[in-house]
């Protein structure tokens, strides 16, 4: 059994063009998606002259498609977790999710810490935890965000709730912990030593036998990789994006080339695969031979955990 993640993600006002090997790599696996923006029913007005009004009136358009027209047809599930989900407070909040419901598309749960860990039944085999959690603060649109984000149960998940989520898991038929945090910032490729502690720390609340894996989100690019046979934890900085579209003009070319993970399931463990694509607002590609300058030259593509 087959699982991927991808990283930064939203509803385009474009459709693109996905390479048929794309369409068959991921085929009918179920694929995990972040959810990078809010999906609003209009576009916010642009009135007043306050800097909460001048904020909202210039929110990203991308974030505001009405449907699921221009994504493509894939077994998708998005975590929703990160620092862009409170931009327009509980209201923008259940905007979303009623899109998600209203299109058929499977999400994380908002409304009680069940929604930390999501949990895939591999038949015949065990379970794959994989939880997801935001340590960046809101973002520059998220005004509303600490006036809303304490009054609506604990969303979006913490490194905290992780914590808790854990110690409170049955690990007798888990196969592995994989982790999928909203994590660092725009443009860096590496994690911040406070970061990269956090998430290795989580490694205590896991039984030695069964692999950790940490697949990052939020810079917008492809990030390091790191792996540690003592404690069987393999992390990945960041994904960077799958579906996305200019913002302000800031991207550059690195921007575009970013990585899709595979994790084949075994009865013993998992196998990590990094598969190195290309994303822009027309198409999606697997990235040529020379291409590969502009992704780290040191990074772990392959390992088995």
């Amino acid at each position: 059994m087959k699982i991927f993640f991808a990283g930064d993600t939203i509803f385009p006002n474009t459709k693109r063009t996905i390479q048929p090997e794309i369409v068959k790599m991921l085929g009918g696996s179920r694929v995990y998606f972040n959810l990078e923006s809010v999906v609003l029913s209009k576009k916010p007005e642009n009135s007043g002259t306050s800097w909460i009004a001048k904020l909202l009136g210039n929110y990203p358009v991308f974030s505001l498609s009405k449907n699921g027209k221009n994504f493509p047809k894939l077994n998708a599930f998005f975590f929703l977790s990160n620092n862009h989900i409170f931009d327009f407070g509980k209201k923008g909040v259940l905007e979303t999710v009623r899109f998600l419901q209203n299109e058929d598309l499977s999400y994380q749960s908002v409304e009680s810490l069940a929604g930390v860990i999501e949990e895939v039944i591999v038949p015949n085999k065990g379970r794959i935890l994989i939880y997801n959690c935001n340590l960046v603060n809101p973002s520059k649109y998220g005004v509303t965000a600490n006036l809303y984000n304490h009054r609506y149960g604990k969303f979006p998940y913490s490194i905290a709730d992780v914590q808790q989520a854990l110690q409170r898991k049955d690990f007798s038929d888990v196969l592995a912990v994989i982790g999928f945090p909203h994590v660092g910032k725009c443009g860096r490729d590496d994690f911040s030593k406070k970061d990269f502690k956090q998430l290795t720390s989580l490694r205590k609340y896991i039984p030695d036998s069964i692999p950790h894996a940490v697949f990052g989100h939020h810079s917008h690019q492809n990030g390091k990789t790191y792996y540690s046979a003592e404690s069987n934890q393999f992390l990945l900085y960041s994904l960077g994006n799958f579906i996305f579209e200019e913002v302000h003009g800031r991207f550059t070319d690195k921007y575009f080339y970013n990585y899709v993970a595979e994790v084949d399931v075994q009865s013993g463990g998992i196998d990590i695969t990094l598969h190195k694509i290309y994303s822009d607002d027309q198409e999606i590609r697997l990235v040529s031979e020379k291409e590969n300058s502009y992704f780290p030259t040191n990074n772990i593509e392959q390992i088995s955990l």
